[in-house]
């Protein structure tokens, strides 16, 4: 709107200039120009900027605001400029819309002009022409280019280069403002003033760039993870109960902030050949991803429920077999050691599995973010690492109750860490793809909710039902929510931040 609103204002001021700077003698015929008269555009510029048929210092100022001019700035679309104009010796009609057009008939409208219309009615191109005779006393082209250089003239200069005064007692005729036209025109012309958006070094639409942040962003949360179930040993048990509380709600509030707050705005943002079909099914593509989820869960517990009573089966021919031979005692006890191993092995196996599968759908989710857009990226790996972190404590606890060593329970987590980052690598080529980004959002969308309102809410329910649990909760989720509320807000400036800096 802005720019539409610079556009017609500059539109305004060239067919003025037009007007006022027609080289020959012949003067116009007002009459063959009912339709478009120059001098209606004057008055509408000097009822707008000025009073008393004069333009001050402040409406000259807002004027060039307007067109982008003289340095001086933006002016607020609301700002009134008649505000800078003493309560008498204003024009009477002041209902103008925000372009200074009219909605009744131009000839209407011209008569009902309460100013002076004896300065402006006889403005015509002879009474400023140049000719021939006053041609050469124009400065010369190499004189006004080391004089004025290309740069953006103030308010201040330009008066000073026609020879007005600089202050508030600046009064501009409408025969002195065509004179002045030009210099506006040539400023615009020259785009000097016009403010030229930062450099960005690094483009978006980088492949290299996107692989990069994406791999980038896994290998830290895999780090954080193990950095986090290395100290796991080292925090005292009570201490350890209350960090896990608060980090399962931060990652509630930031899983659902995410798909709530970012994720699905971008899903569903209609895009103009689309129909409203097209945004019904990418809901449901949401509600397909939630539930797709829960098959998932399903079917790696059924198999963790066959292979246990797989276990069980041996276990039990085993101790069988022992009723109907002869063993030594030490062979016993090494037959029930290894079945013991055995056990050990496979519930180790069984979290290394639900793990590596969780940990590729999060790979997957945060390449093709970051396939898509990078804000989106960025705000994708804080759900993942939130959410993964409680994650990883959980099983390297699981891990260290079932016997397993903290050495083997480190290896058994870069193991599963490894298919995060071919999840990236699918996820990424799927992003490139710029009609697949929106169903992937929703997917994606799908997913965290998922997981936050099926598997972390029924954990953090587990915890003791005490104040201080209930305000490291309440903490949690909220302040998982602001911090994806915040990366929705200022996503555009996020990422003009990270692309000055990459």
């Amino acid at each position: 709107m802005r720019a539409l609103f610079l556009r017609l204002n500059s539109c305004l001021f060239l067919v003025a200039c037009l007007c006022g700077t027609v080289l020959g003698n012949e003067r116009p015929d007002p009459k063959s120009y009912e339709d478009v008269d120059h001098r209606y555009f004057l008055l509408e510029l000097f009822q707008k900027y000025g009073q008393d048929g004069l333009i001050g210092y402040e409406g000259f100022e807002h004027l060039l605001s307007n067109l982008g001019l003289g340095g001086v700035g933006e002016v607020n679309e609301d700002h009134d400029v008649d505000i800078h104009k003493p309560d008498e010796g204003d024009f009477n009609n002041k209902l103008h819309d925000t372009l200074g057009l009219h909605n009744t008939k131009h000839e209407h409208m011209i008569h009902e002009r309460s100013i002076d219309q004896s300065d402006t009615s006889n403005v015509f191109a002879d009474e400023i022409i140049i000719t021939e005779h006053n041609y050469g006393q124009l400065p010369k082209k190499e004189e006004v280019r080391k004089k004025l250089g290309h740069r953006c003239l103030s308010p201040k200069q330009m008066l000073v280069a026609y020879g007005l005064a600089t202050d508030h007692s600046t009064a501009i005729s409408p025969l002195m403002f065509l004179h002045i036209c030009p210099a506006m025109i040539y400023q615009l012309d020259s785009k000097e003033c016009t403010r030229r958006p930062p450099t960005v070094v690094v483009s978006q639409d980088d492949s290299s760039f996107k692989w990069l942040s994406a791999l980038i962003s896994v290998f830290l949360i895999s780090v954080a993870g193990l950095v986090g179930v290395a100290v796991v040993p080292l925090i005292h048990k009570s201490m350890f109960a209350h960090l896990i509380n608060f980090l399962v709600a931060l990652a509630i509030g930031t899983l659902t902030g995410d798909a709530f707050l970012h994720l699905i705005p971008h899903a569903l943002k209609k895009k103009e050949d689309e129909s409203e079909t097209t945004v019904v099914m990418k809901s449901t593509a949401v509600f397909i991803a939630t539930f797709a989820f829960f098959i998932l869960e399903k079917v790696i517990q059924s198999t963790q429920s066959i292979k246990k009573r797989t276990e069980t089966l041996k276990m039990e021919r085993a101790s069988s077999e022992e009723d109907y031979s002869v063993v030594k005692n030490s062979d016993s006890c090494d037959g029930l050691a290894d079945l013991d191993s055995t056990k050990r092995e496979a519930v180790a196996w069984m979290i290394i599995m639900s793990d590596g599968i969780h940990n590729f759908t999060d790979g997957l989710s945060i390449g093709a973010a970051f396939g898509a857009d990078f804000v989106a990226g960025i705000a994708t790996s804080v759900a993942v690492f939130t959410h993964e972190l409680p994650h990883e404590l959980g099983d390297f606890a699981v891990l260290l109750k079932s016997g397993v060593s903290v050495r083997r329970a480190l290896m058994y987590n870069v193991l599963s860490s490894v298919l995060s980052i071919l999840g990236v690598l699918v996820g990424v080529i799927l992003g490139d793809l710029q009609q697949a980004s929106s169903w992937i959002y929703a997917c994606t969308a799908g997913t965290f909710i998922y997981i936050a309102l099926a598997d972390l809410i029924p954990e953090m329910n587990r915890q003791p039902c005490s104040l201080r649990s209930m305000l490291l909760q309440l903490t949690g989720i909220f302040s998982g929510g602001a911090i994806m509320l915040i990366i929705s807000l200022y996503e555009h400036k996020l990422k003009a931040f990270f692309f000055q800096k990459f």
